[in-house]
């Protein structure tokens, strides 16, 4: 995920809500954590090997990608709520606080 207004960006939302998964640095917390476990979801990557995150990815099984897309949607559906545009615009403002 791109930055976008700190560690809670709202950026990592918008993946979420298109459908992708997060690609982010370890040191990355994403929202209401620890409360929810957001593992089968994200791909963590070591800044140290952000330069072969292309190589991880790749190696991603379709198996895998397919999981966590529908782990990703399910999670967005259930913290943030539907993919209405007006609950999506107040969530935005929430992660650019948080």
């Amino acid at each position: 995920c791109p930055g976008g207004g700190g560690v809670g960006s709202f950026r990592f939302a918008e993946t979420l809500r298109a459908g992708a998964i997060p690609v982010v640095t370890s040191d990355f917390v994403p929202p209401f954590h620890p409360e929810i476990d957001w593992t089968d979801c994200i791909v963590r990557v070591s800044e140290a090997r952000v330069v072969a995150i292309p190589d991880i990815v790749g190696n991603i099984s379709q198996d895998e990608i397919h999981k966590r897309q529908n782990t990703c949607k399910l999670l967005y559906e259930t913290v943030f709520g539907d993919s209405d545009n007006r609950d999506f615009a107040l969530l935005s403002v929430a992660l650019r606080i948080w």
